[in-house]
Parts: structure tokens; C-alpha cells; sequence
């Protein structure tokens, strides 16, 4: 059920707040996507440029991830060594396994 309203009834000063309440929570809404859109753009890194991804695996952690996997580690170790759940690693690992995801070589040393 739709209300109609008739705005000529209503007193100025009402429409005036309201008005600017409604100009201030737009606003508000631009800002904060601004903000967002700036902090995709520092956050992108690795993750194929998808905007606004953020950034846990980098190419010096998958190199960990690669070289304690190399030792025998397990996906709960190496988890817990990241603060990354087993699951986590275990999807990264596949993704570093497969040349999904970039290793640093200065991180293999």
C-alpha cells in the first residue's frame, strides 16, 4: 500500500530538515565509497587486480607456505604459524602448486 503525501501541506521548515538530512546521509554514502575505492587501490596487490580484494597472501608467505610444505609441515602447521586455518593453506598451497600464485624467491632462503 502506497502512501501519497502532499508536500504543499507540510511546513516549510520540515521539508527544509528533511531535505538536508537526506543531502547529508548522501554525502556520507559518497564518502565512504571513496573511501572504500581508495583502499581497494592500496590493497590490490596480488589478487588478480580485483578491486578492493585484500591482500593476505603475498609472494613472501606462499614462498613460507612452499618451503615448510617442503619440510613436511602440515596444513594445520603451517596454519598455525601464519594464524591462517589448515583450510586456508591448504587452498593456497593448491593455488602456489598449481602457478596460480606467485612465490618470492628471496623468501625460499
Amino acid at each position: 500500500m502506497k502512501i501519497k503525501v502532499d508536500v504543499s501541506r507540510l511546513p516549510e521548515a520540515l521539508l527544509i530538515g528533511q531535505k538536508q538530512e537526506v543531502t547529508n546521509a548522501y554525502e556520507a554514502v559518497q564518502e565512504a565509497r571513496e573511501k572504500i575505492r581508495d583502499w581497494g587501490k592500496v590493497h590490490r596487490g596480488i589478487n588478480n587486480g580485483k578491486y578492493g580484494a585484500p591482500v593476505f597472501w603475498t609472494p613472501e608467505r606462499n614462498a613460507i607456505v612452499a618451503q615448510l610444505r617442503s619440510e613436511g609441515k602440515t596444513f594445520a602447521e603451517i596454519g598455525e604459524e601464519l594464524g591462517k586455518s589448515k583450510d586456508a593453506v591448504r587452498r593456497q598451497w593448491y593455488n602456489i602448486r598449481d602457478g596460480r600464485a606467485q612465490i618470492s624467491k628471496g623468501g625460499m632462503e
